[in-house]
């Protein structure tokens, strides 16, 4: 299978989740729940009226606010990403009893595998002035059992993974508030039963990487199932829902597996004319 809509095939082997408004190819299934936080007139504009909200932002917001279904002509004709406006605009795929992202296939506990690779396309309004959440695993609780990504109010790219008692950060010194695409992937390695190796990469590592490693108090390097309730894009829950990204977002993925760095940058030339034109 090849997934190239506005652009050159991306990496497929491993890809569990894809979110992208001009592919007719998407998971999660229709079954699945993400609620939506856009607004019914944003989602149905944005996807030249085939989106809808059903539920927004409540219970029951299906996935079909993300992704416009109808002819080739129709989606060529969509911008194929969406407008956060800072305060009230994500997604959010979860639940509140436990995580509702089904990533299969891996040794660790709670059918998570060793190795993840997640995130996607976005665009930061360089007029920001506040530290802002881009994508994440997180939920109620506010002092550990999260993995998410966030830039600061002077620009700059902080990885955070705290799944259990000890964290660690992978940090971007470059600002990416330049009000250009780019492509930030966020990774976990186990290589033990105790311990993990985080990264964040930029543009395929084109724009920049920074990389960590940690020990962890669990061989399960995403924490519970039952602590990791939710994955949100263009936000984060820390106990509360925190700042929401300011600028645009484009498509999205979650890999049961590290990319390597050749794959990282299929990914960032298969869409890079669709966005940086």
């Amino acid at each position: 299978m090849s997934v190239n809509a506005g652009g050159k095939p991306i990496v497929t082997d491993k890809l569990t989740h894809l979110w992208d408004p001009l592919s007719n190819v998407c998971y999660p299934s229709g079954s699945e729940r993400l609620q939506n936080h856009f607004s019914e007139a944003h989602v149905k504009k944005i996807t030249n009226g085939f989106g809808t909200n059903n539920g927004q932002g409540g219970t029951g917001a299906t996935k079909s606010g993300l992704v416009a279904y109808g002819a080739e002509t129709d989606h060529q004709r969509q911008k194929g990403y969406f407008v956060s406006d800072g305060s009230s605009d994500w997604w959010e795929f979860g639940g509140s009893s436990n995580t509702q992202v089904p990533i299969k296939g891996g040794t660790t506990g709670y059918n998570h595998p060793s190795g993840i690779t997640f995130g996607g396309w976005f665009k930061v309004d360089s007029s920001n002035t506040s530290t802002r959440t881009l994508f994440g695993f997180g939920g109620t609780n506010s002092s550990n059992n999260m993995s998410y990504v966030y830039y600061s109010s002077s620009g700059t790219v902080t990885f955070w993974h705290e799944p259990n008692s000890n964290y660690a950060t992978a940090n971007m010194t470059t600002s990416i508030e330049d009000d250009k695409w780019h492509l930030i992937m966020a990774t976990i390695q186990g290589y033990s039963t105790s311990a993990c190796y985080i990264r964040v990469v930029v543009d395929g590592g084109l724009f920049g990487a920074s990389s960590a490693g940690t020990s962890v108090s669990s061989a399960n390097y995403l924490g519970s199932s039952s602590n990791f309730r939710n994955y949100a894009i263009g936000n984060f829950e820390k106990s509360s829902w925190q700042t929401s990204h300011l600028g645009d977002i484009g498509p999205h993925y979650i890999y049961a597996k590290v990319l390597s760095d050749v794959e990282m940058q299929q990914n960032y030339y298969a869409l890079i004319d669709r966005f940086n034109f």
